[in-house]
């Protein structure tokens, strides 16, 4: 579980680094380059509420193994695609895996129940 913390952090981090790579690789404006950090970040925010009502039906468990791998997918799609359009979209996927692994991974670390009133 700890390997799998270490490893949204990383990608959080690594975002802020590798736009004005692809800046600079693919001749984009700064506005365009804020969208692929605007497209990792509002996945982000979309998929958390999805992810904590998916983790109450199904356990955490699995929804934090589920992030792993869509993280890992929109990670290792980046490197093979090519243009703007598709890299954004693999930024999204892997900003949706990181919502469901770091809503959930401190659940899972802390055991700690987050009940909200319906």
């Amino acid at each position: 579980m700890f390997g799998a913390y270490f490893t949204f952090g990383s990608v959080l981090n690594v975002v802020g680094v590798v736009i004005p790579i692809l800046i600079r690789q693919y001749h984009l404006s700064l506005f365009a380059g804020g969208l692929l950090a605007f497209a990792f970040f509002i996945s982000f925010g979309v998929f958390s509420i999805p992810a904590g009502l998916i983790a109450d039906r199904i356990g955490s468990k699995p929804v934090v193994v589920g992030g792993v791998i869509l993280m890992g997918i929109g990670c290792g799609c980046i490197p093979l695609v090519t243009g703007y359009v598709a890299i954004t979209i693999c930024a999204f996927v892997v900003g949706s895996g990181v919502a469901f692994l770091a809503i959930l991974s401190s659940v899972c670390l802390t055991g700690a129940r987050i009940i909200i009133a319906t």
